[in-house]
């Protein structure tokens, strides 16, 4: 089919479980990472590390990029993106400057803009933004080498509270029914539930040491550190050691090996070269489906799941599957 681009291997329609999925198109021009649903459209981070993952693009509903804008400065990293409304927030990193988040307009991001952020939040010194999460009214990011979370206003990125906590503070979950934000300490793996109202400890618990990102979903929480295990989000309790899995280097930021899709959380499993999905509320495998030269799970809309592939010295592609 003329949808599924460009090397798209024509895999066989995995059915498994209560559902299946489909192999779809791939995106135009770049591949991306943090890809995230934009109304109708989806929006991402350029994965191809000669760019430095420095350049937000913008895909329409059938894949076709419509728009893609550089972020200054030279060099920088995005470790997370959000969109809220008409607006998209990026978190980067920065050896040489200070670590910041942007806020762009959807509206802005056309064909080779040189982006202008709207508003922007600088961490202070040894920040390191790392994480961001949106509870509906507020953006919270983590910040590793100076500890802690910040609370910030969509509207403006200004600062409303700070959340104080160890340094190597990383990766942040959010859970909207018990309204509270994970903490999980890259270093050590303590986690810390804090309120996301006022910020107050309610309970902690241990992971996997030198974990970099996590995944909340229907009372459990998915911890990558280049293994994935599976949490109990109450009692801390190990529910399932997945063994090894992509998008993930011993702390490597800005990567994304759990996404959630609908009832499912996805993960790709390098060595058996198959992209996994579980059931969110239990952990159990659910479909499984073979895509060679397999990276990573890169984002999901919708059913939509976005998939990597690199192949040798290539630059990477990002391909769709449609959940169903």
């Amino acid at each position: 089919s003329a949808l599924l681009g460009p090397g798209f291997p024509a895999e066989a329609l995995i059915n498994a479980g209560s559902g299946s999925l489909t192999p779809s198109f791939a995106l135009q021009d770049a591949a991306g990472i943090h890809i995230k649903p934009a109304g109708s459209a989806f929006i991402g981070i350029d994965n191809n590390n000669l760019r430095n993952q420095r350049s937000i693009h913008l895909w329409n509903s059938v894949g076709q990029r419509v728009g893609y804008g550089a972020i200054p400065p030279v060099p920088a990293k995005a470790t997370e993106v959000l969109v809220v409304g008409g607006s998209v927030f990026v978190s980067m990193i920065n050896g040489t400057e200070p670590s910041r988040i942007y806020k762009f307009a959807l509206a802005d991001i056309t064909p080779g803009a040189v982006l202008t952020p709207s508003a922007s939040y600088e961490a202070p010194a040894g920040g390191d933004l790392q994480s961001m999460v949106y509870d509906g009214g507020s953006i919270f990011a983590s910040r590793s080498y100076s500890g802690g979370i910040v609370k910030l206003s969509p509207s403006d990125l200004s600062l409303q509270a700070t959340y104080t906590a160890s340094v190597g503070a990383r990766a942040l979950a959010y859970d909207p029914v018990e309204d509270v934000i994970y903490l999980i300490n890259g270093t050590d793996g303590v986690v810390s539930v804090r309120s996301a109202d006022s910020g107050a400890a309610l309970r902690t618990f241990n992971v996997q040491s030198a974990p970099s990102s996590a995944v909340y979903a229907e009372g459990l929480l998915y911890v990558a550190s280049g293994v994935g295990i599976v949490y109990d989000a109450i009692t801390g309790a190990q529910v399932r050691d997945l063994g090894v899995i992509s998008g993930d280097a011993n702390g490597k930021s800005g990567t994304t090996p759990f996404v959630r899709i609908g009832d499912y959380v996805a993960y790709a499993d390098p060595n058996n070269q198959q992209v996994v999905l579980l059931y969110a509320s239990s952990a159990l495998q659910a479909l499984t489906l073979p895509v060679a030269d397999l990276a990573e799970v890169s984002g999901a809309a919708g059913n939509r799941l976005f998939v990597n592939t690199k192949t040798g010295g290539a630059e990477p592609l990002t391909r769709t599957y449609l959940l169903q």
